[in-house]
């Protein structure tokens, strides 16, 4: 597991649980919201929290399935409780979250269509 960028650790239940927000988390939240990686500003400018919750929920599954065993945390809504009872939980999703990478493409480089440059005449 890399853990160089995008990642922290939930404690639950008495386990430490990894969250990796990379290219796995990211395509498992687009097929739980139907959206393109490139709109996933969009909900995050929407719906900050809740986006932020399920992506959660994504990169702990991407990781069980990476380490070869069962989430700890089945659902969403369990991520959200989590979040409920400490907001230093927030603040460390939020500052694995911007520091992830896809393809070795920070955050921004990602979610955001590139802009293309006009010709200079």
């Amino acid at each position: 597991m890399n853990t160089k960028s995008g990642y922290t650790e939930l404690n639950y239940n008495g386990a430490v649980v990894p969250v990796k927000f990379g290219m796995n988390a990211f395509y498992l939240f687009c097929e739980m919201r139907n959206i393109e990686l490139t709109d996933v500003d969009k909900v995050f400018a929407k719906s900050h929290i809740f986006a932020l919750r399920d992506l959660t929920f994504c990169a702990i599954v991407s990781e069980a399935r990476f380490a070869g065993v069962e989430p700890l945390i089945t659902s969403p809504e369990v991520v959200g409780n989590i979040m409920d009872e400490d907001s230093e939980v927030v603040s460390s999703l939020l500052k694995a979250f911007m520091s992830a990478k896809v393809a070795g493409v920070s955050l921004p480089g990602v979610v955001s269509e590139p802009t293309k440059k006009k010709k200079q005449r």
